[in-house]
């Protein structure tokens, strides 16, 4: 019997649980457990659904810190990206919580995060 893992604040869950021994599958083709598992869908069986967890501003600001800390090195003096781009994505998603609190934390729109590529980033061919 396998359990599918629930989204996580950072974002979609991607592995698998077996319940008779608590092992997390992730999902690749060269993995054992992972081809036992999709051999067991085949058959016709069904994992139980993941747990949801209730959106709160908690879960939000949680994605949110950590996405501000993920583009902390943005900041730094010397950093070959657009500063002032960086330094605006990262005021909107401290903003997030006073810009959607009359709508809830199920209306929050994520920002996307600028390009990381400077001017002495080889172009991708």
């Amino acid at each position: 019997m396998y359990k599918l893992l629930p989204d996580s604040p950072l974002g979609p869950a991607t592995c698998v649980k077996r319940l008779t021994d608590n092992t997390f599958i992730p999902p690749d083709p060269a993995n054992t457990d992972y081809q036992a598992y999709l051999l067991w869908l085949e058959e016709g069986n069904e994992p139980l659904p993941a747990e949801t967890e209730e959106l709160t501003w908690d879960t939000i600001r949680t994605k949110r810190d950590q996405l501000i800390l993920e583009s902390d090195w943005t900041m730094t003096p010397g950093a070959t990206i657009d500063q002032a781009q960086w330094s605006a994505y990262r005021q909107i998603l401290r903003d997030l919580p006073q810009t959607f609190a009359k709508t809830g934390p199920e209306s929050v729109i994520w920002p996307t995060a600028p390009s990381t590529a400077g001017p002495n980033t080889d172009p991708v061919e």
